[in-house]
């Protein structure tokens, strides 16, 4: 069995065990190359408890196609290597985030999905408001008058949510360009039941 072991800043040893596929119940651990110095190796952790806490006894490392993928993965994986996008809509800011994580798939392999901000920064800065994806809706619009003007935010409600949604789905095209690099096999989503599974096929098929 193949291992790494890496000495943290605080005294602490991490050991990693090299993995040839990905593990059920595992993450990608945003911990930057800089704390995992192992060239085409991406870390990987198990969460324990509460969303940033993991469990330090059963690291994992896996290898993948090269350094530059290795490094894109960590820096999608990190909070501070997002995706983001800021324009200006009549004199207000609007930045969109997209987080890509991978989880671990039920029996095998791993899922890929986002998480996707947006912070409205109002002309007089008044307030700052943050929304997940499925809160930027025209309806959210109107009410908190992204245009600084109450008649211009009715009548373009749909169309800066139309925009918004482009750009997001422009930053998810980029960051899974990114994973595919990292993956043998690409499955797309056949059905979701009620129950929240859901039957996956090979895209090749």
């Amino acid at each position: 069995m193949e291992i790494f072991r890496d000495k943290t800043w605080y005294g602490k040893e991490d050991v990693f065990e090299v993995v040839n596929e990905y593990p059920s119940g595992y993450v990608v651990w945003n911990i930057g190359r800089a704390n995992f110095p192992h060239e085409c190796y991406v870390p990987l952790a198990k969460p324990k408890g509460d969303p940033y806490h993991i469990d330090p006894d059963s690291l994992k490392a896996i290898k993948v196609k090269d350094e530059e993928t290795a490094l894109k993965i960590l820096k999608y994986a990190s909070c501070h290597g997002c995706d983001e996008k800021t324009f200006t809509l009549h004199e207000s800011e609007f930045q969109i985030t997209i987080k890509a994580k991978t989880v671990s798939g039920y029996y095998e392999g791993a899922t890929f999905d986002f998480d996707v901000f947006l912070n409205f920064f109002p002309y007089d800065w008044r307030i700052d408001i943050d929304y997940y994806e499925e809160q930027i809706t025209p309806e959210n619009c109107i009410a908190d008058d992204w245009y600084s003007n109450a008649g211009l935010s009715k009548i373009h409600a749909r169309h800066i949510c139309n925009k918004i949604g482009r750009i997001i789905e422009d930053l998810k095209d980029e960051a899974q360009d990114v994973f595919k690099k990292a993956c043998d096999r690409k499955l797309v989503c056949g059905d979701i039941f009620s129950n929240g599974e859901a039957i996956y096929f090979d895209a090749a098929s």
